[in-house]
């Protein structure tokens, strides 16, 4: 069995941790297939796992709607774009198309080209007549709709989101029979803890860092200059770095240790964010070298984290460390309220060093009681995550009859 996953982001932690929680799970079921992997990167991916029967490659495309009918009518032989006959012609050969996990681009706050980019895996499926499964990522919102979105967003037999507002959305625009509340598959699987206390022991700094001090929080930051909206807000930018900056200086001076953890790797960094908020010895920038698994043990170390990034705020919850989520998109506040957490948050548009110092103070008096119900709740965000893998297994034996192709 040949199976395409589509879009996937790799050059971030979550998003790796996600994935490859994703593939070994498929290929646990099923040993013998092949996997093709379209990242959407403009670059080669510079770093990735050994996997057996995985192939990949990098693949971005900015094309006009008839550029994109032509090709993918023409099966990818005719076209002005390379990548996208290049992404067609390989779809054209997969027994089940696949769109990874991941945060939410289909929809209107991205721009209308990109969306378009997005929806390519959906309109071959449609075409080539290609069982088409979609696995928990976020989506939407949609606040006006476009013919062709939706009746893109039909096409999958099986089409899962990893919380209920991106069910909402699609429900609005009248998407309904095919679609299923899973988790994010970052929680999918348990690290191994024997190899990622080895590796940590043979890093002296960062062991030595850890032990220096009784308590230590974990943190991750983003400029959001990347964002289409927030990114054209520069008091909120202003008001983000003031906050953290603050609220990294008070930690310091209560004794706390910081450890400012990168999300990006590869073809992207964000330790250079990072180390302007480096604070005299109380802080320490971690190594983006180290893959998820390590970080999730990290994670599972620290007294607390206060996460901009989501997948932060996601391996906090998974290792049972108590988290103050900054919550700046309906991915972050649908995990929230579905899992009881919302309490902690703070809202992006509303962060200040005050109510970060304040949330952090309820944390404190509350640490043990959280990290308590934490650890309790993580074998129900497991079993929700492993629902993906048992409605892929159910898409395959119902859709997928037809024999490898070559």
């Amino acid at each position: 069995m040949h199976i395409f996953i589509a879009n996937a982001h790799w050059n971030n932690r979550g998003d790796e941790a996600a994935h490859r929680a994703f593939w070994e799970s498929i290929l646990e079921l099923y040993p013998d297939c092949h996997l093709t992997i379209m990242f959407k990167d403009r670059k080669p991916i510079t770093w990735f796992p050994k996997q057996k029967n995985v192939q990949f490659f990098s693949c971005q495309f900015t094309a006009p709607l008839w550029d994109i009918w032509l090709t993918v009518l023409s099966r990818g032989i005719c076209g002005r774009d390379a990548n996208l006959k290049m992404a067609v012609k390989r779809m054209k050969s997969a027994d089940c198309v696949v769109y990874s996990p991941g945060g939410s681009v289909i929809n209107d706050r991205f721009y209308w080209s990109k969306q378009l980019e997005y929806l390519v895996p959906f309109f071959c499926a449609k075409i080539f007549r290609t069982p088409m499964f979609v696995a928990a990522p976020s989506m939407g919102p949609f606040h006006g709709h476009r013919w062709l979105r939706k009746w893109l967003l039909k096409t999958p037999q099986t089409l899962c989101v990893r919380e209920s507002i991106s069910k909402d959305y699609l429900d609005q625009i009248g998407i309904h029979k095919t679609v299923h509340v899973t988790q994010d598959l970052a929680f999918l699987n348990d690290i191994d803890v024997e190899a990622n206390a080895a590796a940590l022991k043979g890093n002296t700094e960062l062991n030595q860092f850890l032990g220096t001090y009784k308590k230590v929080v974990g943190i991750t930051l983003s400029d959001f200059k990347w964002h289409v909206k927030h990114g054209k807000n520069p008091e909120l930018l202003k008001r983000i770095d003031n906050s953290f900056s603050a609220f990294i200086r008070d930690l310091a001076k209560r004794g706390y240790g910081v450890l400012l953890i990168p999300q990006l790797f590869g073809n992207q960094d964000d330790t250079h964010l990072l180390n302007k908020y480096v604070y005299g010895q109380h802080t320490q920038v971690m190594s983006n070298h180290f893959d998820s698994a390590f970080q999730q043990y990290i994670i599972s170390k620290l007294f607390a984290v206060v996460g901009v990034r989501y997948h932060g705020n996601i391996f906090a919850a998974k290792m049972g460390t108590p988290f103050i989520p900054i919550s700046y998109e309906e991915k972050m506040t649908g995990y929230l309220d579905s899992s009881g957490y919302s309490d902690f948050s703070i809202l992006l548009e509303d962060i200040s060093f005050d109510r970060i110092r304040k949330k952090f103070a309820e944390l404190e008096v509350q640490h043990d009681d959280l990290q308590t119900r934490l650890i309790n709740d993580r074998e129900s965000w497991r079993k929700a995550a492993f629902s993906t893998i048992e409605l892929f297994r159910s898409f395959c034996l119902q859709w997928v009859t037809t024999p490898a192709k070559s």
